[in-house]
């Protein structure tokens, strides 16, 4: 289905030319670096359906596409044990392709919370969440590799992948348990540019000491000095250890 509507685009507009062409419980994601335009998730009479919306300035209108409709309890849903709507809402949203639902249903798998603990379930929404981009999603799946699993090497993979994805405080773990001092520095860094100031310590550390990183005492003491005034307590018994 295509609408095609007036330029006026505010995002009160978008709900109620959703509503009118029957389409509820909307939410809107703000499609990045693009101004007036959003993803949608919605549930129509098929069930579940996923789009875009965008302002098409050369023609004076504003079009929105309806595609992707799953079934309404799909795949996932189906899957469940002992789950509360809410959950199996979020089963519905992951399986129309919302990452951030399908973290947040790993979640609750893991922890058995509105829902019967499974943690295969969990690691297959929580993959899929991780592949459609949500960050957490994949440090979550490190986690439950790390903890439930016992399999560091892929635990590791995962928090690397969340931290470099702009999972800042999944970056002290995948550095601590990254393959090589390189890959532990570029975990770090990443962390420490994103402020999280344990992954500035580490990556003091690093410097001081040259592990995977040039050696650069003076950044080194400059980064600690900063985690230690954050209160990092590693940062400053480093400090002192100089």
């Amino acid at each position: 289905m295509i609408l095609l509507l007036s330029l006026a685009l505010s995002q009160e507009d978008v709900l109620t030319h959703l509503a009118d062409a029957g389409v509820e419980e909307v939410v809107l994601t703000p499609r990045e670096g693009m101004d007036d335009s959003w993803d949608y998730l919605g549930r129509v009479d098929e069930g579940l359906c996923t789009g875009k919306i965008s302002r098409r300035e050369w023609k004076d209108e504003v079009t929105i596409m309806m595609s992707d409709c799953v079934p309404t309890g799909g795949e996932l849903a189906g899957k469940l044990k002992e789950a509360t709507q809410g959950t199996k809402n979020l089963a519905e949203h992951c399986d129309a392709g919302l990452a951030e639902s399908c973290r947040q249903l790993g979640t609750r798998l893991i922890q058995g919370n509105n829902v019967e603990k499974d943690i295969p379930l969990a690691m297959e929404v929580l993959t899929a969440g991780c592949e459609g981009g949500d960050a957490q999603a994949c440090t979550a799946l490190g986690v439950v590799h790390r903890d439930e699993t016992g399999e560091e090497a892929k635990a590791g993979e995962f928090y690397l992948k969340g931290c470099l994805g702009g999972d800042a405080p999944a970056c002290p773990e995948a550095g601590l348990m990254a393959p090589d001092l390189a890959t532990a520095a570029k975990a770090f860094t990443a962390g420490c540019d994103a402020g999280d100031q344990k992954s500035c310590a580490n990556l003091g550390i690093c410097y001081v000491n040259g592990k995977g990183v040039p050696r650069n005492r003076a950044r080194g003491v400059e980064l600690l000095t900063t985690a230690c005034e954050a209160e990092i307590g590693f940062a400053c018994e480093a400090l002192r250890s100089l």
